[in-house]
C-alpha cells in the first residue's frame, strides 16, 4: 500500500512538472510575437512550435478536467483563451465572400533554387499559372538575366513560359542591376522596377524588389521580398552534427541567432521604406518567420494580412510535401480590400504559392464634396 501512495506522488509530480514545463515553453512562444530577437532570440524558435504546444495545453486541459484538478483546469481554460485568441481568424467572420471580377490578382511564389531544375518544372510553372491566372506574380528564388544584346532579357527555363507561351511582361530594372532573383512579372506594363539590398554576407545575398504599377487608374507600390533564411544546412541533414555534442548545438544556436537578429535589421530597414511612401502599398514574399514571431508583428503594423482576414483552408505554405506553418505573406495597406485568399500546391518548390485577390477601397470623398 505504501509503495503505491509513492508511486501515485512520483507520477503526479513528474506530471506536473512537465506541464508546468508546457506551461512555460507555451508562454514562451506566445511571447515572442511581443519580444524583439535582440532582447531574446530563442524564444523565437520556441514560437515556431507553437500550434504544436497550443494542442498539447488543449489536451492537458482536457486531463485536468477529467481528473478534477481545478485549480489546474481553471489555469490550463486560461491558456485555452490565449489559444482562442490568437489562432482563430475572427476577422473573416464579418467579410462578405463572394467572386470579384475586378480584383487584382497577385500571386507570390518561393520557387526554389534546387526544386525548379527538372525537365517538368517549365510545364508545371505553365499549368500553375494557368490554373490561377495572376495579373501579377511576384517570384523568389527565380533567375531573370538583362542585357543589351540581341536578347535583353533571359529568364530562367522555368519562368520562360509566363513569357513565351503566356503573354507576361517583366519589367527591367531602373537601376545598374543586370540579374534579378526575384523578378515581378504581369499582364499589363509596369511604371518602374528598382532593387536594393537589404544585407550581403558571406554565403548568402539579400535584396527586395520594389515595383510601382498603375490599376483603374490608380497608382501602388508592390514589395517582394525574400528576408534572411537560417541556412542552407540542417541539423538533420549535417553528417557532421552530433546529438550529444555541446559544440554542434553550439554552433547552430549561434547559426539560428544570427539569422533571427539579420532579419530584425532587415524588416525594420523595409518598415521604413513603407512608412515613408505616399502610394498605396503591397508587400509580398517569402518572410522566413511564422506569425507567432515578432517579425511578422513588426512587418504586419498598420497592414493587413490578406490569409489572415479572408484566406481559406489551412494557409500554411512550408514545406510543399508536408505543410505546417505559414511563412509566405500578401500584406496590404489600408487602401486595398482584399476579397480572397488561398494557397496553391504545385509540386515544383519546399514551398506554396500564395494567391490573393484584392481591390481598391471606395475613396473617401473630400469634406467639401459632402
Amino acid at each position: 500500500m505504501r509503495n503505491r501512495r509513492v508511486a501515485r506522488r512520483v507520477f503526479r509530480g513528474s506530471a506536473l512538472l512537465l506541464d508546468a514545463a508546457l506551461i512555460l515553453l507555451f508562454l514562451a512562444g506566445y511571447a515572442a510575437r511581443y519580444v524583439s530577437p535582440r532582447h531574446v532570440w530563442w524564444i523565437q524558435l520556441v514560437a515556431i512550435g507553437l500550434p504544436f504546444l497550443s494542442l498539447l495545453v488543449l489536451g492537458a486541459t482536457a486531463v485536468a478536467a477529467m481528473a478534477r484538478r481545478w485549480r489546474l483546469l481553471g489555469m490550463h481554460l486560461a491558456l485555452t483563451a490565449l489559444i482562442v485568441a490568437r489562432f482563430v481568424p475572427f476577422e473573416r467572420f464579418a467579410r462578405e465572400a463572394g467572386p470579384d471580377p475586378e480584383a487584382l490578382t497577385l500571386m507570390t511564389f518561393n520557387a526554389g533554387w534546387g526544386w525548379t531544375t527538372g525537365g517538368d518544372a517549365p510545364r508545371g510553372m505553365a499549368a500553375l499559372i494557368r490554373r490561377e491566372a495572376p495579373d501579377l506574380v511576384a517570384l523568389q528564388e527565380a533567375e531573370v538575366t538583362f542585357s543589351r544584346r540581341a536578347i535583353p532579357v533571359r529568364p530562367s527555363a522555368y519562368v520562360a513560359p509566363l513569357v513565351d507561351s503566356l503573354g507576361y511582361r517583366i519589367q527591367p530594372p531602373g537601376s545598374a542591376t543586370h540579374h534579378l532573383s526575384k523578378p515581378v512579372l504581369s499582364r499589363f506594363p509596369l511604371d518602374e522596377l528598382t532593387e536594393q539590398t537589404l544585407h550581403r554576407g558571406e554565403n548568402e545575398v539579400n535584396e527586395l524588389v520594389r515595383v510601382t504599377f498603375t490599376w483603374q487608374g490608380r497608382a501602388a507600390v508592390l514589395y517582394n521580398v525574400h528576408l534572411r533564411t537560417f541556412g542552407g544546412q540542417k541539423p538533420w541533414e549535417d553528417d557532421a552534427f552530433r546529438l550529444f555534442d555541446f559544440a554542434s548545438w553550439l554552433r547552430y544556436a549561434r547559426q539560428y541567432r544570427d539569422a533571427f537578429l539579420i532579419r530584425a535589421r532587415q524588416i525594420e530597414q523595409i518598415r521604413r521604406m513603407i512608412d515613408a511612401e505616399t502610394l498605396p502599398v503591397l508587400i509580398c514574399g517569402d518572410f522566413n518567420s511564422t506569425p507567432h514571431n515578432w517579425g511578422y508583428r513588426r512587418m504586419t503594423a498598420g497592414l493587413t494580412d490578406a490569409f489572415r482576414v479572408a484566406g481559406s483552408g489551412w494557409g500554411a505554405t512550408y514545406h510543399q510535401r508536408l505543410p505546417f506553418v505559414r511563412i509566405d505573406y500578401v500584406l496590404a495597406s489600408p487602401d486595398w480590400e482584399v476579397t480572397s485568399a488561398r494557397v496553391a500546391g504545385a509540386g515544383l518548390s519546399d514551398h506554396r504559392a500564395l494567391v490573393v485577390n484584392l481591390r481598391w477601397r471606395a475613396e473617401e470623398p473630400a469634406s467639401g464634396d459632402r
